[in-house]
């Protein structure tokens, strides 16, 4: 295995410095050494390469300089450090270089200077570092995706970091014939595929009182006889005398599909009430159908949960004691929300397993630029999380609701952001709800539903939960025994 030096200037942000390097190399077949530019001085030992980061050589010997950006100075944590425009390299995103260089890669004699701070770029990105600041979300809790940077020069649709990081390495090998390589993530398949499915409802009638009290005000506030007919006839056709499909009772549909194909997923359950009774017993049914079916239980916090601890840890303590689960537990925020102050940091407190929040519920895609999981990084107070991240990258709604995509439109987009993760061996996140495969919900929404699990099963991949990807991926990385987590 190769050894490199990494070697920092700028010791105010060291945590930052050391945290990105140890983040963004631990899938490589490489021993990376983060050190002060003050310490390697006085170190004793042999590298294959040592890097200096910083606006000048650190030290003498060094391979390549990489030039810092302007994130890691004084007006960290202010707008002043959001970057306001996209250059680009060979067709790579450039979010951060030395503004006081007019070159992108140089060499000089037999050094490499590369003025792409990948560093900062990727620490920008995986902390949410722009809604960080920002701090401007609609009345779900959700960034407003109008003020993202990848938004606004079309970007979404790319996993700007990994492909940044894959790029410093191809250009390591290339220039020092190292051959770095990916570790073997996931023995031998390509990539992985989460199956993810929120569940919002379980049927799209409530319960026989509830049903009578709601129709009873939209006939006598609402005024709306015709609707309350037509929902009595469907109460009536799917719940007594069965002769209607209930367009959201799909899990037995689902749990089929996946028994058939040999896939695992997970199930987002909510314990707020307002949806179904966690306790009711069409609920305990489903719990029992998708446990026996080796999927995973994960939880589904409700409204107001991704900024209110006191709400969240509510409505955990029912779901752990409900659903008997009270370890490694997985999470997905209702509606996406997610508050960059303190969503992560809520969720870590109550001992949350991983987080697979993160994306544009506006546009499917890439929403920090990354595939694959990692431990956040809490601006707040300088530290690693220890919480996982999966980025989710599909939301059915995204597709159909805010892209407003036809079938064939649908498949072309899915099939793309699937060939930019199995590149970079990372994890497609699909959520589906069980309330939007049928056609009530949109047309095309089986359709798409029904190909997406036909496709991936022609694909090198694994289908599995969030449970178990983070098991294979902790196992893979703590291999090493110079790795951070």
């Amino acid at each position: 295995m190769k050894k490199i030096a990494f070697i920092y200037s700028n010791e105010s942000f060291k945590n930052q410095i050391e945290y990105v390097v140890n983040t963004i190399f631990q899938d490589y077949d490489i021993d990376v050494f983060v050190i002060s530019s003050r310490d390697f001085k006085c170190l004793k030992q042999e590298f294959d390469l040592i890097i200096s980061y910083g606006n000048t050589g650190c030290t003498d010997g060094e391979h390549m300089v990489l030039l810092e950006g302007p994130l890691f100075s004084q007006d960290y944590l202010t707008v002043k450090s959001i970057p306001t425009d996209v250059l680009f390299y060979e067709g790579l995103p450039v979010f951060f270089n030395n503004k006081g260089e007019n070159y992108f890669k140089k060499k000089i004699n037999d050094q490499i200077i590369i003025n792409i701070d990948i560093i900062q770029m990727s620490f920008f990105f995986l902390t949410c570092y722009e809604e960080y600041i920002i701090d401007e979300y609609d009345k779900y809790g959700r960034f407003n995706i109008k003020k993202s940077i990848l938004y606004k020069n079309e970007l979404l649709n790319r996993p700007v970091v990994n492909e940044s990081i894959q790029w410093f390495v191809d250009t390591l090998n290339i220039c020092y014939n190292l051959n770095i390589k990916k570790k073997n993530l996931w023995g031998d398949k390509k990539f992985q595929v989460l199956l993810s499915h929120d569940v919002d409802v379980v049927s799209k009638y409530f319960s026989f009182r509830r049903e009578v009290r709601l129709q009873l005000s939209v006939l006598l506030i609402d005024k709306r006889p015709l609707d309350v007919v037509k929902r009595i006839k469907g109460y009536v056709a799917t719940n007594l005398f069965k002769i209607q499909e209930d367009p959201c009772d799909t899990f037995d549909m689902i749990l089929k599909m996946e028994k058939d194909k040999g896939y695992n997923s997970s199930f987002y359950f909510m314990t707020n009430g307002k949806g179904y009774s966690p306790r009711n017993k069409k609920v305990k049914g489903i719990i029992k159908e998708v446990v026996q079916g080796n999927s995973e239980i994960g939880f589904h916090p409700g409204l107001g949960t991704a900024s209110d601890e006191s709400l969240f840890n509510k409505e955990l303590s029912i779901f752990k004691k409900e659903f008997n689960k009270t370890d490694k537990i997985g999470v997905r925020q209702h509606y996406l929300s997610f508050n960059a102050q303190k969503t992560w940091a809520i969720q870590e407190k109550n001992g949350i397993n991983y987080d697979t929040t993160l994306c544009f519920p506006n546009k499917a895609g890439f929403k920090v630029g990354y595939c694959l999981p990692y431990k956040p990084y809490d601006l707040a107070n300088d530290r690693i999380m220890d919480i996982w991240e999966i980025p989710l990258i599909v939301m059915d709604g995204s597709l159909m609701q805010y892209m407003h995509l036809d079938f064939e439109e649908s498949i072309k987009y899915i099939k793309e952001l699937i060939q930019k993760v199995e590149i970079h061996n990372g994890i497609f996140v699909l959520l589906w709800h069980n309330s939007a495969i049928s056609k009530e919900y949109n047309i095309h929404s089986r359709d798409i539903f029904q190909w997406f699990y036909d496709y991936i099963k022609t694909c090198s991949c694994d289908v599995t939960s969030g449970e178990n990807i983070i098991l294979k991926y902790e196992k893979t990385i703590l291999e090493d025994e110079n790795g951070i987590y």
